[in-house]
């Protein structure tokens, strides 16, 4: 029936608009946080951000940084999925530049053939051009710099299903962030 739908429509409303708000308030929070050296929520987020990603693109991402700390250009990766992400607060275009250098120099894209920056602060490096070689590598800023909004377009196309169990994690990993209405 379409009223089913309509509940339906309502609860992926109210479902994604709960996670958005909890991601933005992360986002601010660290960004005022991190310039006073009050790192540990943004070092922290790094494995929550593993969770929801993990949940939203149907991936096997593992946290890079603890197996491997020499693989500083990334975060997070998926071997099978040929998948890393560096997870940031910064969103300058030296931070994208950086992280793209040191995934190459560090022989990164034989093991990964995309590499996403997730930022989950500021934002920006999406207009640099030539920044490594694309015999070696593609990187492409537009579509491989990913912000809030990108995460939430990839949320938006989740069940109600799986945006009741993406909330239910985000709920587990940061229950201070869920007001009244989540």
């Amino acid at each position: 029936s379409s009223d089913g739908r309509y509940l339906s429509g309502m609860q992926s409303l109210h479902l994604i608009d709960s996670i958005v708000e909890v991601l933005e308030l992360l986002g601010r929070k660290i960004e005022t946080l991190n310039p006073l050296n009050f790192t540990d929520l943004s070092v922290r987020s790094e494995e929550f951000f593993r969770g929801i990603l993990n949940r939203v693109l149907n991936l096997d991402l593992k946290n890079i940084n603890i197996d491997e700390p020499s693989a500083l250009a990334i975060d997070l990766g998926d071997v099978e999925g040929e998948l890393a992400i560096q997870v940031t607060a910064n969103g300058t275009a030296k931070k994208v530049k950086d992280t793209v250098s040191k995934f190459v120099e560090r022989g990164l894209a034989s093991q990964y053939r995309r590499l996403v920056i997730l930022q989950i602060a500021s934002e920006g490096g999406r207009k640099i051009r030539d920044i490594c070689d694309p015999k070696i590598f593609k990187f492409d800023p537009k579509k491989d710099i990913w912000g809030k909004k990108d995460l939430a377009r990839k949320i938006s196309g989740l069940s109600v299903e799986a945006l009741e169990s993406l909330r239910d994690y985000m709920r587990s990993e940061v229950p201070s962030l869920f007001g009244q209405s989540g």
